[in-house]
């Protein structure tokens, strides 16, 4: 037997005991292994599940637990009792949209919204400290506000053009043909006197062969009778004045008659010095009498023709300078002085067209270039009427009433028409310089605007910035005139303004997007003296009391109009009689009577400078429109006083000029004419907005009024009393909005700024204010809106929309 049959067959008895030992072992053997087995592997995986669900059950109980209040930590309880008036908002870095109660990003710029809390530091309630590092990274400068006079700077843009009273036509003067061209092409230089073609012309040669027989005669005759030497000498000089006529100069005929030589061919010579701006003729060409053959233009001067607004027409005189810049000639200037003012408006483009004289001895300046021009006109002067100019060139000098490069000294003629000079002052120029009247004036760059609003940041000491509300005047160039709000010598952030405004926002400060959160408004309301309601309500009184009444019109406790809750009621303090709307206010005005007669002063002050607003509104209207506005008073549809937003609008309605406060409010005067009117001359009862619903206010023990919001039940009609054609209006303008904001719309109902019905001016407006979604009828309402968000919010109906 070989050695792998050995192999095999000890394998083979091996495996034979092996299963024979398996099947002797006992089964309950078995079933132990079995179970140890198991056993084994529950411990390596059932039991850190089970843990894990564990874990996970305790935490949920934790929360559960938290969230029903059952336990609370001493450090979570005082932050939720913070928290519970410093509600968390999220806004954007760049104050794109109003803050925000989710976070997110915002839908303009897609910048990250910061968390901020809505109340701020009420320690520095208007001003912030940045580092030096941040404003050195940030950028942001300041300038000094500076009190100086405002000038503006007229800039428009025009094209050069020829001279019209320079420009020459050189045509022929007798029938024949061009054998030569001396001035062959356009754009050649001519002087006076210069030759520009050679003509053959058998009519010349026959007219100087009888100039030359003439002359003959005239000098060969020795007759004795008087009669027959005139008869020669008439002759000869009828024959010179035919070859005048005929295009030759006294030089050629002299020269003609010195030679005694007829020549059949002329030089034709300019009879001015210029530019050939055209060629009209060739060589050899037969040409008619009468025929052109050159324009020729005097280019020592050139018009800018200028097209201005009728508005900006009617500021400046005859004879006032203008800076020009040519394109072709940058960094260089050019002066030039009015010459013509067009007495009638461009139907089509509706500016009026002005012409400037501008001296071009060099020839630097080219027709058809393009120019700038700028001409410096005075803000002080009232926007309907011309200003009185100075100019040291003009004071005191003569004028030539058509050509204003013409200045002479004294009293003379013109030097190109012969016109007779007259005074510069009969243009409006002065002998001396005016002393202009002084504004605060800071860079365009430094004020934030935002409808209405305009804002400012201060630099009070290094790092410090302190926010202010501003009334701004003119805006001239890059500079503004600063009405209130800034005195002249503080320092003004003038770069990085908006980086400053967001660090405000996210502060809880009161900023560009929010000013009436520290600040109070000076919304403009209807002035309701002339009201037959108020009237009634005062008839109880004297005539002396009502006018103490017209003349104080708020309660200074409530700050609401007196008579809006009855007939006001007087109370003496220190002998002086104040006015207050009903008893319950008397407490809280006896108990700090200074503080009260101090918001009386402040409502005084703002009266006269929402007057002054409203004023400077007006003067942007013609003396006739403005006496036509001041008569209606108030804007029919919005029932805002007119000039409260801007310079009123002049519409048409059936031959009837109407008054309006703003474009939105054109759609509805003429969808529905015949109501409007009504409202002008029956007085805006209509869509008065005062009534007894106004919030009512207690005093607190510190004297702070508490105010009750109202539900809004006024105008509940407003809606639902509308015409067919105006329902389908307002259902349109809803439908294109969402589908929650249509449902809020219809809850809402009404604008609580103008009282309108929501759609009645197109799609209404949705505006954040606190986190809580207002619609409003226009974009005119947004400031208001901002600026008086309680007092509108109490009018808001209280039940939340399902």
């Amino acid at each position: 037997m070989s050695q792998e049959q050995k192999t095999q067959t000890t394998d083979a008895e091996s495996n034979e005991t092996q299963t024979a030992n398996v099947s002797s072992v006992p089964t309950a053997e078995l079933r132990r292994r079995l179970r140890a087995r198991v056993a084994w592997w529950f411990k390596l995986f059932a039991q850190p599940v089970l843990a894990i669900i564990a874990i996970i059950a305790v935490v949920f109980a934790f929360g559960v637990a938290q969230q029903y209040g059952w336990f609370t930590s001493p450090v979570q309880t005082a932050a939720e009792t913070e928290n519970a008036v410093e509600e968390v908002q999220y806004i954007c870095p760049m104050v794109c949209v109003p803050p925000t109660t989710e976070p997110g990003k915002c839908p303009v710029c897609g910048m990250e919204l910061k968390a901020k809390k809505a109340s701020g530091d009420s320690k520095d309630k208007y001003g912030l400290r940045l580092d030096q590092a941040s404003i050195r990274v940030a950028n942001i400068r300041t300038v000094k506000a500076e009190a100086k006079p405002l000038i503006r700077k007229l800039r428009t843009l025009g094209q050069i053009s020829y001279d019209e009273g320079s420009l020459a036509t050189i045509s022929a003067y007798v029938d024949g043909r061009i054998e030569k061209l001396f001035a062959d092409y356009t754009g050649v230089r001519i002087d006076d006197g210069d030759e520009l073609a050679l003509l053959y012309s058998p009519d010349l040669y026959t007219s100087q062969v009888a100039l030359l027989e003439s002359l003959k005669l005239l000098n060969s005759s020795r007759s004795t009778s008087r009669r027959i030497d005139d008869s020669n000498r008439q002759l000869y000089e009828s024959s010179r004045q035919r070859l005048i006529e005929l295009g030759l100069t006294e030089n050629q005929i002299q020269q003609l008659e010195t030679e005694g030589t007829a020549d059949s061919r002329i030089r034709i010579v300019s009879p001015i010095a210029g530019t050939v701006i055209e060629k009209m003729a060739d060589k050899g060409q037969n040409i008619k009498t009468g025929q052109a053959i050159y324009r020729v233009a005097d280019l020592s001067s050139v018009w800018l023709m200028l097209e201005l607004l009728p508005q900006d027409a009617a500021k400046i005189c005859f004879g006032q300078k203008v800076t020009t810049r040519i394109q072709s000639h940058p960094g260089q200037e050019f002066i030039g002085r009015v010459a013509f003012i067009d007495p009638t408006v461009d139907p089509k483009t509706q500016t009026v067209r002005v012409r400037v004289v501008i001296p071009n001895e060099k020839g630097l300046i080219r027709v058809g270039d393009f120019a700038t021009a700028s001409i410096d006109i005075s803000a002080s002067s009232p926007s309907d009427q011309k200003a009185a100019v100075y100019d040291p060139d003009l004071a005191g000098k003569w004028i030539s009433p058509r050509h204003p490069h013409v200045i002479s000294d004294g009293p003379g003629q013109c030097t190109e028409c012969g016109m007779d000079l007259v005074p510069t002052s009969e243009f409006g120029f002065v002998s001396a310089p005016i002393t202009e009247q002084n504004y605060v004036v800071v860079p365009r760059n430094s004020v934030l605007m935002a409808g209405r609003d305009s804002v400012v940041y201060v630099e009070t000491e290094p790092g410090r910035f302190e926010f202010r509300v501003v009334e701004v005047g003119q805006i001239v160039g890059d500079s503004v005139s600063i009405i209130s709000g800034v005195e002249p010598g503080e320092f003004v952030a003038s770069s990085a303004t908006f980086l400053v405004d967001s660090q405000f926002n996210m502060s809880g400060k009161p900023s560009l997007i929010d000013p009436a959160r520290a600040l109070p408004s000076m919304e403009p309301e209807i002035d309701t003296v002339n009201s037959a309601e108020l009237m009634a309500v005062l008839s109880d009184l004297t005539k002396d009391e009502q006018a103490e009444v017209l003349k104080q019109k708020i309660c200074p406790v409530t700050e609401t109009a007196l008579g809006s809750m009855g007939t006001p009621l007087p109370v003496d303090i220190n002998g002086r009689r104040i006015w207050i709307c009903c008893k319950g206010c008397e407490a809280g005005l006896l108990h700090n009577p200074d503080k009260y007669i101090a918001t009386l002063e402040k409502a005084a002050t703002d009266d006269a400078e929402e007057a002054i607003k409203i004023n400077e509104a007006m003067a942007g209207l013609s003396n006739e429109d403005r006496e036509l506005a001041e008569a209606q008073k108030f804007c029919p549809v919005a029932n805002y006083a007119l000039g409260s937003m801007g310079t009123p609008l002049k519409v048409d309605v059936d031959g009837q000029p109407v008054f309006i406060c703003c474009n939105g409010c054109r759609d509805s005067l003429l969808k529905d004419p015949r109501k409007y009117l009504d409202i002008l001359a029956n007085g805006p009862q209509a869509t008065d907005t005062e009534s007894n619903e106004l919030p009512q206010i207690q005093p607190l023990d510190d004297d702070l009024p508490v105010m009750v919001l109202p539900q809004m039940t006024a105008h509940e009609s407003a809606i639902g009393g509308q015409n067919d054609d105006k329902e389908e209006e307002i259902a349109a303008a809803i439908a294109s909005l969402s589908i929650v904001d249509q449902e809020l719309v219809r809850r809402q109902k009404l604008c609580p700024v103008a009282d309108f019905p929501l759609g009645g001016m197109g799609t209404p407006i949705k505006v954040d204010v606190n986190g809580q979604p207002v619609f409003i009828c226009c974009e005119g309402c947004r400031g208001a809106l901002l600026k008086e968000p309680a007092k509108y919010l109490a009018k808001l109906p209280k039940e939340p929309v399902k």
